[in-house]
């Protein structure tokens, strides 16, 4: 899968995001998607361990000698907060209209900051 993710210029926090998940499996069709929308509000609620163990947690910093720009820092500390569970903590990160699609997922977009923290939690 890839994950996109814009940032607002001048407040550095996401104001868009767009993620198209690749999942291990391929059941294929109608089928897999509605596999995904059962499998993923459960891993959601798993206890990190739990989860990292089918999941595991990728390194949320920057790679040693390089530099992270805004929008690099405000997605790493999105997926860090994720991550941790600690879905305020993500959903600071976002700018009070943010929007992300997940289309796989979701029918329709979800939008602001209250649509993503009832989508995280």
């Amino acid at each position: 899968g890839v994950s996109f993710y814009r940032v607002h210029p001048a407040s550095g926090l996401i104001c868009f995001g767009r993620d198209l998940v690749e999942p291990p499996f391929k059941p294929g069709g109608a089928a897999g998607v509605a596999i995904l929308k059962v499998l993923f509000p459960v891993m959601r609620r798993l206890p990190k361990e739990t989860a990292e163990s089918f999941v595991p947690s990728l390194s949320q910093e920057c790679p040693p000698g390089n530099e992270c720009n805004a929008a690099t820092q405000a997605a790493l500390g999105y997926y860090e907060s994720v991550n941790q569970r600690d879905i305020a903590g993500a959903v600071e990160l976002m700018s009070e209209t943010v929007r992300y699609e997940d289309l796989a997922l979701f029918p329709s977009a979800k939008v602001g900051r209250g649509a993503m923290s009832e989508m995280l939690g």
